[in-house]
């Protein structure tokens, strides 16, 4: 067995209405249609049209008010609306204030006692017929009983739809329209379109580029501030890879210097070993030298030659460039060194 949700139009009991006949007649029709049927004079929607039409770049809104009726079957009879003021106009919302609600309370008491609040109606210029998801809300929230409908009309294009509740969510359902007036034309009409701004004058609404311009100004306002964060961004990238930079290169400097102090260190050992070792040659040499002169001595005294043979002359040493890559001055100093022991001098 299904259920249906207490937000479906097929939820609407007899008891909750008023019986009435159908308006086959004022319809023209000679079969009353199946089902729920929203049933609206064209009277009722040229003066919503008209609220609609006060305002192109923001959205109006207003009640509903009807009666819900039964003649075999339920139908809304959608009889006069009531204008919503005090409202918070945006461009793409309308909020019902609780001054709106007093102002909505007030004409109902006074114009329509013996009818309800069957609905709301509010505009969406310039972005067509639809319910978003804060329309969503307000029906669910506000207008949540079997019977409400909601209206929306698009004073630019001239569009417009009515949505009814079935199974918890809010379909389109085309009305049955009463044609008690002429259709009011759109608001492209020139003759439309005069009667609007006379309007609007007398509303006092002001029709100018300011809005447009303050738009504008928000835009690069917003634009120039992305930028700013964009480039101080880069900046502070910029300013801490030069730092890192910076880094890198005293510690590779620093590396560098040690490495030149080592190297520094490494040549001054280099060359103490090689004068030392030539010293310690020289040594040897001046040694070999005396014994070959007492030598000499001995056998001048015994009248016979010396056995061993004279001793060669001590060689200076090879320059330490020649043996290792040193600087320059070392080879001089090699040389001064040799000055100094040569058993010559």
């Amino acid at each position: 067995m299904s259920t249906v949700s207490s937000h479906d139009i097929r939820n609407i009991h007899k008891e909750d209405c008023i019986q009435r006949e159908f308006p086959l007649h004022e319809l023209g029709l000679s079969q009353r249609p199946l089902g729920f049927q929203i049933v609206v004079r064209r009277s009722t929607l040229n003066v919503i049209k008209t609220h609609g039409q006060t305002s192109l770049h923001a959205e109006v809104g207003g009640m509903l008010v009807g009666s819900l009726l039964w003649d075999n079957q339920p139908f809304l009879f959608v009889e006069a609306s009531i204008a919503g003021k005090h409202t918070d106009e945006q461009v793409a919302s309308v909020t019902f204030t609780a001054k709106t609600w007093e102002h909505v309370w007030s004409i109902q008491e006074r114009d329509y006692p013996n009818k309800k609040i069957v609905g709301w109606y509010h505009t969406h210029p310039g972005f067509g017929v639809f319910l978003s998801p804060m329309d969503m809300f307000i029906c669910e929230y506000t207008f949540n009983a079997p019977y409400h409908v909601a209206y929306v009309y698009d004073p630019q294009s001239d569009d417009d739809g009515w949505f009814v509740w079935k199974n918890s969510t809010l379909i389109k359902l085309t009305p049955l329209i009463i044609e008690d007036e002429p259709q009011l034309q759109p608001v492209q009409n020139t003759s439309n379109l005069k009667n609007f701004v006379m309007q609007a004058a007398a509303d006092k609404i002001v029709i100018s580029s300011e809005d447009t311009q303050d738009k504008w100004t928000v835009i690069l306002v917003i634009i120039s501030t992305i930028l700013l964060f964009a480039c101080t961004g880069g900046i502070g990238y910029l300013v801490w890879e030069n730092i890192k930079v910076k880094n890198e290169n005293s510690q590779l400097e620093s590396e560098i210097e040690t490495l030149k102090k080592n190297e520094q260190k490494f040549s001054e050992s280099i060359r103490m070993l090689h004068d030392w070792a030539y010293e310690n040659s020289a040594i040897q040499h001046r040694r070999l030298e005396d014994l070959r002169r007492h030598q000499d001595m001995i056998c001048q005294n015994m009248s016979f030659q010396s056995p061993i043979s004279p001793i060669e002359p001590l060689q200076p040493p090879k320059p330490l460039s020649l043996i290792l890559d040193l600087p320059s001055n070392s080879s001089e100093m090699s040389r001064s060194k040799q000055t100094k022991v040569n058993p010559k001098d």
